[in-house]
Parts: C-alpha cells; sequence; structure tokens
C-alpha cells in the first residue's frame, strides 16, 4: 500500500467540492465522505474507520445534481439517446489542452471510439472515449468542473 497515494487522494478529496468517493483498486478499497454540516470527515481503509473532526469552520458544498443531467425514464429516449458517463472521479476538460479546439461540439458526429473529453484523475490525463456512434446533442459538464462516477457528460443521439 502505497501511503504517498493515500495522502494525495485524501488532499484530492479534501480541496474538492466533493462529499463522497470510493476507490476500489486491487486489494486496497478507500471510502471517504466528508459532511459539509458538521465538518467531519470519515475515511474507511479496508474496512478500518479513522474519524477527525475539523476546526476549519464551515465548508461550503457547492455540489449541485440538477434533475436535467438524470436521463429521462421515456422508452423513446432510451431508444433514441446514449448517455457518456463519467468512467472516475476527476475534472472535466473537453479540449486537449486550453488554447485547443474541445474534441466535440454540438452536432458533431461522433464514431464508436472516438475520444470526446479528458478527465483528470491523480495527476493523470485519462482520454474517455464514446462508446456509440452517433450526433452531439448536449455537452453536460463544464470545462474545469469536478465530476462523480457515472456523473453524464454528453448526451449522444444514435
Amino acid at each position: 500500500m502505497d501511503l504517498n497515494l493515500i495522502r494525495e487522494i485524501v488532499l484530492m478529496m479534501e480541496n474538492s467540492k466533493l462529499s463522497s468517493m470510493e476507490i476500489e483498486y486491487k486489494e486496497l478499497r478507500i471510502k471517504m465522505k466528508k459532511n459539509i454540516g458538521d465538518s467531519e470527515k470519515t475515511i474507511v481503509l479496508n474496512n478500518i474507520t479513522a474519524e477527525s473532526k475539523s476546526d476549519e469552520g464551515s465548508i461550503s458544498n457547492d455540489l449541485a445534481i440538477s434533475n436535467d443531467l438524470a436521463p429521462q425514464n421515456d422508452e423513446e429516449d432510451k431508444n433514441n439517446y446514449f448517455i457518456i458517463r463519467a468512467p472516475m472521479v476527476g475534472t472535466f476538460y473537453p479540449a486537449p489542452s486550453p488554447d485547443r479546439e474541445p474534441f466535440v461540439a454540438v452536432g458533431d458526429t461522433v464514431k464508436k471510439g472516438d475520444v470526446v473529453c479528458i478527465i483528470e484523475a491523480m495527476k493523470l490525463m485519462n482520454e474517455i472515449e464514446s462508446e456509440n456512434s452517433g450526433t452531439v446533442v448536449e455537452i453536460l459538464a463544464k470545462e474545469g468542473q469536478m465530476v462523480e462516477y457515472g456523473q453524464p457528460l454528453f448526451k449522444i443521439k444514435l
């Protein structure tokens, strides 16, 4: 178990607007949760719990999940659209660098395997590929936004 990696993950959690995060990698399992109102943090490493109270004062929680981001339950929508979801927790970037054009824009056609964005996690840039071919209807994340595992990023019309 690499303690520096664990420290980096804890630091990333403290500096983010996330309220909880769970990571499983090989035999390592890390589960972290911030109770924003109480400034109480719980960290679980391989089912061993450590709790700490923070005197930092109240931390604001600006992370809001909009109902607009949830896929609609309409059968027609499910058959005609595909949602590309974040495969990990990290920072969303729509372009390879700030001075370059985004990988995709609304109205662009993507093929299965095309790179649609980058998610930065623990200083690694992870290219996210489309799992289906179609047309980009909506981009649901903003540049530099922290995204959670499973969060919708793109709506693709099949």
